[in-house]
Formats: C-alpha cells, sequence, structure tokens
C-alpha cells in the first residue's frame, strides 16, 4: 500500500532524509514523477526519489521546505493533479 502524505514536512522528509548536501539536490512536483528521468536526463540508476502528497498544496508546501533547506529548483508550477514531489542528485548529465 503506498503511503500519501498530508503534510509538506512529512513528504519532503520522505523523499529525502539525508539533508547533507542539499545545494546538490534537485526538488519539484510532477503529476508524474518518473517523467524526470526524461525531462531532466536522471540516471535512473542514480539518485532520485519521489512522494505522493494529498493535494497539490501540500506538494508545494514540501518542495518549500526543501527549498527552504537549500535545494535547487525552478519556478513554481503546477495544477490541482500536480501532487507528486520529487528530488534527485545533481550530476554533469542532468538538466535542471
Amino acid at each position: 500500500m503506498a503511503i500519501v502524505f498530508e503534510t509538506g514536512l512529512g513528504a519532503a522528509g520522505r523523499v529525502h532524509e539525508d539533508r547533507q548536501d542539499a545545494d546538490r539536490w534537485y526538488v519539484g512536483i510532477s503529476d508524474d514523477p518518473l517523467r524526470i528521468l526524461e525531462d531532466h536526463d536522471v540516471d535512473p540508476a542514480g539518485s532520485y526519489r519521489y512522494a505522493e502528497c494529498a493535494s497539490v498544496e501540500v506538494a508545494r508546501s514540501a518542495r518549500a521546505h526543501l527549498v527552504a533547506a537549500g535545494y535547487l529548483c525552478s519556478p513554481d508550477v503546477g495544477d490541482e493533479h500536480t501532487v507528486w514531489v520529487y528530488v534527485y542528485r545533481i550530476t554533469s548529465r542532468t538538466r535542471q
């Protein structure tokens, strides 16, 4: 059974428990978390995680917690279907 997070802090903790090197990680929200593999050229065998949130507001809150911790991100996007928060480790291959 999948966990759907009701709070941004819970979702933020799920996608990245180790807060070291936050500036080497990228955070975003999406309606399809696996799309990062193509959109950001993330290696499927690389370091990435994602969590489903109860709403777009919770996903945005999770994103805000991680940005405050030093994660890099792009401008906020999304609609009511954007309920996934994701992170990936930035490499020479990834596109932010």
